[in-house]
């Protein structure tokens, strides 16, 4: 036999490579893809909830500058035009908590493009959140 496994009265019989498993159903397949998304989805949710109750506590403490407090309701009215919607302060927190939260995420799927930055809310969301 030579190196490149043929004989002198012909190649080497082909070796019998056991064929990829597949999953036992369809589901199973489906649950092991999106598994990573689901925490991922789990976790985005849990940092919204925290953001949330910062900003609820930051609005309501007495440290709060008039400024700020502004700002907010600067979004929030922002918020209630854009929407065509009457927006409580409860939905508009939990709006500028998502958008905390997706801000990241959206920079980082379009870094050539300031997505986040030209939206209609990012002026107010600066404002109620400086540096």
């Amino acid at each position: 036999m030579t190196a490149d496994h043929t004989s002198a009265t012909g190649p080497a019989p082909e070796s019998k490579a056991k064929p990829r498993r597949k999953p036992a159903n369809k589901k199973a397949a489906d649950s092991n893809s999106t598994s990573g998304w689901n925490q991922w989805g789990k976790n985005a949710g849990e940092i919204c909830a925290r953001q949330e109750e910062l900003i609820h506590s930051l609005l309501h403490s007495p440290d709060t500058s008039e400024q700020i407090r502004t700002a907010f309701d600067q979004f929030k009215d922002e918020l209630t035009s854009i929407t065509n919607t009457a927006l409580s302060t409860d939905d508009a927190v939990e709006m500028l908590a998502q958008h905390i939260v997706v801000k990241p995420v959206l920079d980082a799927i379009y870094p050539d493009y300031p997505f986040t930055e030209r939206n209609a809310l990012a002026g107010c969301r600066r404002a109620c959140l400086p540096a």
